[in-house]
């Protein structure tokens, strides 16, 4: 009788010990997926630029254009350039791989070179998923970040995996308690 509960005992924990290892591995699966997502999401937006560049005029002269790009290969919205401080140009959205011209940039004044101007250029925009982001000198950095909701297949493989984890957990208990 001894060695029969020792046996279901022994067997019990094996469960328990089971299931919290298969709760720990989807666990850091969840967090590694979302962390390569931000990492991803990241490279993406360093992809989307703007700056301000001369371009020739009729007059033979030249003027200050602000240059927005989006080499990503999904569309930007809520697009949005300072200088300064001051507004410079604002787009609703800009397809992958297109780039646009304001050829007449406002609420600044240029009297300064163009290396100077640019550093003090700040991009924000938002990518499809709704996370805003911010390019300026510092560097890129997400703003803002709406609420995400998962994937269905990973909320799927935690329903599932939380199933299987309170069915064992049932059956260890159930055996203690015999």
């Amino acid at each position: 009788m001894e060695s029969e509960s020792s046996a279901i005992f022994l067997s019990t924990m094996t469960a328990i010990a089971t299931t919290l290892l298969g709760l720990g591995a989807v666990v850091s699966a969840f967090f590694y997926t979302r962390k390569s997502r931000q990492v991803d999401a990241h490279i993406r937006a360093g992809e989307v630029l703007a700056y301000l560049a001369h371009q020739p005029d009729d007059s033979g002269g030249e003027h200050t254009v602000c240059v927005i790009e989006n080499r990503t290969a999904r569309d930007v919205r809520d697009i949005s350039v300072k200088v300064s401080g001051a507004n410079v140009a604002r787009l609703e959205s800009l397809p992958p791989g297109q780039a646009r011209l304001d050829v007449s940039p406002n609420a600044i004044s240029f009297s300064q070179p163009l290396s100077e101007m640019n550093s003090r250029v700040t991009l924000t925009f938002s990518d499809p998923e709704g996370v805003q982001w911010e390019n300026d000198v510092k560097g890129i950095r997400e703003v803002a970040n709406s609420l995400q909701v998962p994937s269905s297949s990973a909320t799927a493989l935690a329903l599932v995996t939380l199933g299987a984890a309170a069915a064992s957990l049932t059956g260890a208990l159930i055996s203690l308690l015999k």
